[in-house]
């Protein structure tokens, strides 16, 4: 009787403890490399939403060393899915200006397996593990706030996601 109180003690403690490391899991995933988040709270002080997006998936990449003396901070890249209502994709698209490059050039410290299979089809590889995306590119003038995040693009990958890369360079 003893045994299978302590049994079931230790079944609802170990029941808890997955509940509370599911949940910690939801707003940032981590892989080898990566550390994607989905917590849309945090994302809304690094860039301004025209419109509030229904998910997001996103990460940020310090770039590596030059091997030359460096002053200052290192370069940073932003790098984030978002995925909108139909209504609101259509305006934000409406609202951006075309870019004048069709085609985008991902380094492949950017390249993340996480991106959704919508993106991963766009994807063209190169030699040295970077990729290019033909594609309806245009400029992310919405999504940029006052923070060191000064250029970009904006690529819309599906009809209600968008792929957004935003630097510091």
């Amino acid at each position: 009787m003893i045994i299978n109180k302590i049994k079931s003690i230790l079944f609802i403690l170990v029941m808890l403890i997955l509940q509370t490391s599911l949940n910690a899991c939801d707003a940032v995933i981590s892989t080898e490399g990566e550390k994607m988040s989905k917590d849309v709270v945090i994302l809304s002080k690094i860039i301004n939403f025209p419109v509030q997006p229904e998910e997001a998936w996103w990460q940020e990449v310090e770039m590596g060393s030059s091997g030359r003396l460096e002053i200052g901070p290192k370069d940073r890249v932003f790098v984030a899915v978002m995925k909108f209502k139909k209504n609101d994709m259509d305006s934000i698209v409406k609202r951006s200006k075309i870019a004048s490059d069709d085609t985008v050039r991902l380094d492949k410290s950017i390249v993340f397996t996480w991106y959704p299979n919508e993106l991963k089809k766009l994807m063209k590889p190169l030699p040295d593990g970077s990729s290019y995306i033909k594609g309806a590119v245009f400029e992310p003038t919405l999504f940029i706030m006052n923070s060191s995040y000064t250029s970009g693009y904006m690529l819309k990958i599906s009809e209600d996601k968008i792929f957004l890369s935003l630097g510091t360079m």
